[in-house]
């Protein structure tokens, strides 16, 4: 009987052993953080503080990009970001804008990214509004735009004059005459 017991308390022992071993190799890969910062101050030429500057971090791998602005004191901070190489650009108007790239952001870890912005001219934006007719067919002719989704520029086709209405809504892409 106290062979049995022996035994029994052994194998209880060990199994506890191993199990607190486990549990202590396990413990450090569940602990690894993949999401990481980029933090820093925004200043101008002079070292003064310049608040809301929109401050942008472009992961360049998956084109996501994280947006935040600076606070009164010119600080900003970006949290939550997955690991890898970012674009930082910093923008406010009536400055320039400053750009750095290739900041490499570690899980568990910010990087600092400080900038010193500088004063720029006013930029112009021009918005063009419309899109381009991509099927346009000369009916004098029957020429058809080279601007045609899987036409070579030059290509024509002669329209058939014989050809009915429900025919021709046919040439017409997303049209159906059905």
């Amino acid at each position: 009987m106290t062979t049995q017991r022996n035994v029994v308390r052994r194998l209880a022992l060990l199994w506890l052993g191993v199990t607190v071993l486990l549990i202590a190799w396990i413990a450090p890969a569940l602990a690894q953080q993949i999401f990481g910062a980029i933090s820093g101050t925004v200043q101008d030429a002079t070292g003064a503080a310049v608040q809301e500057v929109t401050v942008k971090a472009r992961n360049v791998a998956t084109n996501l990009t994280t947006t935040v602005h600076s606070q009164s004191s010119g600080v900003y901070s970006i949290s939550n970001l997955s690991t890898g190489t970012y674009e930082v650009t910093f923008t406010k108007e009536g400055f320039a804008t400053e750009s750095h790239a290739e900041v490499l952001v570690n899980g568990d870890r910010t990087t600092t990214v400080d900038a010193s912005l500088r004063v720029g001219a006013v930029a112009t934006k021009v918005d063009v509004v419309g899109t381009p007719l991509m099927n346009q067919v000369d009916t004098t002719t029957g020429y058809v735009s080279p601007y045609c989704s899987g036409r070579p520029p030059g290509f024509r086709r002669k329209l058939t004059p014989n050809l009915t209405w429900e025919q021709r809504a046919g040439f017409t892409p997303a049209v159906s005459a059905r």
